[in-house]
């Protein structure tokens, strides 16, 4: 069962992906906030994906590091550029900043990789009632890729350790937690 902020950022996510794939109009102040936001970012860029599955692999090996869902997937007109958004409507203390997020890095690489693109970038997008607040990270050469994903494969190498407290009960992850 998920919590109040949960099902919250669950329902704002489903909310916002049926309206950006032209499906009914949103209706939370978060999912239009972000529909605006989308739309603004598309004068730059063209959304490639909503919910979009990503996979990250080592283009040495072919092995698979990770794949997940980004939230959206846009590509710069010029088709050089991929850049991963992750929508939060939580509480921001319980989120890694975008320049830290190996999750969005994996999701960001991989599209790109995947794309045949030379750049990638990824934002966290808060959304609080109508009020957008982007938290970007630098964007990324091809050649800059490599430290990420050695990061991505050295965390996939260890045990999760669970670390808890007064934030595990907005935590996604709190139903698989071995804490």
């Amino acid at each position: 069962m998920e919590s109040g902020a949960g099902e919250r950022g669950s329902n704002t996510h489903v909310e916002i992906a049926t309206a950006a794939r032209g499906g009914r109009m949103a209706t939370t102040a978060e999912a239009r906030a972000a529909i605006a936001w989308l739309r603004a970012a598309e004068r730059l860029a063209t959304v490639v994906g909503i919910e979009y599955i990503v996979s990250l692999t080592d283009p040495s090996t072919g092995e698979l590091l990770t794949e997940g869902t980004a939230d959206v997937i846009m590509q710069s007109l010029d088709t050089t550029s991929i850049t991963a958004i992750d929508w939060k409507t939580g509480r921001r203390e319980n989120v890694a900043r975008a320049n830290d997020n190996l999750q969005l890095a994996a999701y960001a690489i991989g599209a790109a990789m995947s794309a045949g693109a030379s750049r990638a970038d990824w934002k966290i997008v808060f959304l609080d009632g109508d009020t957008v607040e982007v938290d970007p990270s630098a964007v990324y050469d091809k050649a800059e890729w490599w430290p990420w994903t050695d990061r991505i494969r050295a965390i996939q190498a260890k045990a999760p350790i669970a670390h808890p407290g007064p934030h595990c009960g907005s935590c996604y992850s709190r139903q698989v937690c071995p804490s």
